[in-house]
């Protein structure tokens, strides 16, 4: 039997937005990167699945991170559209895929270019966001200036997923001229950091707090605790409520209540290859191999709180 699900490409931005916006904050990772860039950008690409009687099922959103890596993020309305939804992921230029549980465990199964899947309990806090008790003196607002000091710590930041630093240039030189990064220099060298957190994308009722980093040696002094207080000043300056997703080694114990609905985050294979590829990537990893940085203590799987900072 056919099915009844068709993708059709975006035009206009408020053709998504509407429908994105109704299923905030499940949504809202999505809906920024359309209000933040624009379906006929050339960084962004939309398509909406529709049933037989051409009412959405899913939504499909494409972001161009830097030069080649291309991050789709989901919604999924209708779980009869998961063959659909996973087809367009596999035939589209990304490497992965995210989103809230109920729109990308139906897809796992499905995508044929499937790596490995990595899921993340998920936060989200309603405005006037509770600024965690913990000073923000050391802490400041990250400029331009700082983007070499910054592409040297994210350099090998696992969940970037082994960027080179010149991947690595283009996305945080966007986020720096778009939205938020929050830093902490090092004691006495304050051209290099020892830790940082980025508001990523925002839309009108939500921030999304991502890429909260601490360099191992300037761990256990608490400066996680600091960048987070900080973005959550930042989130309230701008009225907006707060999601995050917390990475398996990540012990701190956020405010907010933990959403049902975890943060899934699916690696794919590469989507085009080239004649010469596979050693292209072996002679790049002999000449700068990636080592990510060890965190100094682990959550297990199941342990949703721990009450260790940094």
């Amino acid at each position: 039997m056919t099915s009844p699900f068709r993708a059709r490409r975006i035009r206009r931005d408020d053709e998504i937005v509407a429908l994105l916006d109704g299923h905030e904050p499940r949504s809202t990772r999505a809906l920024g990167e359309i209000l933040d860039r624009g379906v006929r950008s050339r960084t962004c690409r939309a398509w909406i699945v529709d049933d037989g009687d051409r009412r959405p099922a899913a939504a499909v959103v494409l972001v161009r991170a830097t030069f080649d890596r291309w991050v789709a993020t989901v919604l999924l309305l209708d779980h009869g559209a998961a063959d659909e939804v996973a087809r367009l992921v596999d035939r589209s230029a990304a490497w992965s895929v995210v989103g809230a549980a109920p729109d990308i465990a139906p897809l796992v199964p499905l995508l044929r270019r499937r790596r490995f899947v990595d899921v993340r309990p998920w936060v989200v806090t309603e405005y006037p966001v509770t600024v965690t008790d913990a000073s923000h003196d050391s802490s400041r607002i990250a400029v331009g200036a700082d983007l070499d000091a910054l592409v040297e710590l994210y350099s090998e930041f696992e969940l970037f997923g082994g960027m080179t630093s010149w991947q690595l240039r283009p996305v945080l030189r966007h986020l720096l001229s778009r939205h938020y990064i929050v830093v902490i220099e090092r004691p006495g060298d304050p051209t290099r950091f020892a830790g940082a957190a980025a508001i990523r994308t925002r839309s009108r009722r939500y921030a999304v707090l991502d890429l909260l980093t601490v360099m191992p040696e300037n761990r256990g002094a608490g400066l996680s605790w600091v960048l987070v207080a900080h973005a959550q000043t930042i989130a309230n300056t701008l009225g907006l409520a707060g999601v995050a997703a917390l990475g398996g080694t990540n012990p701190m114990n956020l405010d907010g209540h933990l959403d049902d609905d975890a943060f899934v985050a699916v690696r794919l294979a590469a989507p085009r290859r080239f004649r010469g590829q596979g050693r292209l990537r072996t002679l790049y990893g002999r000449v700068r191999p990636l080592s990510p940085r060890p965190p100094l203590w682990f959550r297990e799987p199941g342990e949703p709180t721990v009450h260790t900072a940094d």
